[in-house]
């Protein structure tokens, strides 16, 4: 009899941790939707490298529009950084010869690390790669 109350514990036990795993995917997949311009960030960052040598300043500024919209509650970007940053930084390595294009890379990672702090974003950048820039 008392197995039989530790298993039925043991069921419930296991059956109460299976529920806090599932809100908390629930949970991860609801913060992905609390970022609304995720996708469209995610394009125009990507078509920066497209038409660097256009200097499409519009296209800046609607990055810095959709990252400074999230100041108050920075923690809403931190599914996104990685996707943010990466190509950034790839950006800089790779486009090394065109200064405007390699400011305006560095100029949206300052205003990511302003808007979401330095430590998180200093965190997400992989420190295989050392950047040079002079």
């Amino acid at each position: 009899m008392a197995s039989y109350g530790f298993a039925q514990a043991h069921t419930e036990h296991a059956d109460e941790l299976q529920d806090i795993a599932d809100d908390a995917e629930h949970l991860q997949h609801a913060v992905h939707s609390f970022v609304e311009e995720a996708s469209e960030l995610s394009s125009l960052i990507l078509s920066l490298s497209e038409q660097r040598n256009q200097h499409d300043e519009t296209r800046l500024k609607r990055i810095i529009d959709i990252l400074e919209k999230y100041q108050e509650q920075p923690q809403l970007l931190d599914p996104h950084l990685e996707n943010i940053i990466t190509p950034l930084m790839q950006f800089v390595c790779e486009f090394s010869d065109d200064q405007k294009f390699i400011y305006n890379c560095l100029k949206l990672v300052y205003i990511l690390s302003k808007v979401r702090g330095f430590k998180t974003v200093g965190m997400r950048y992989n420190n295989d790669r050392h950047v040079t820039y002079m």
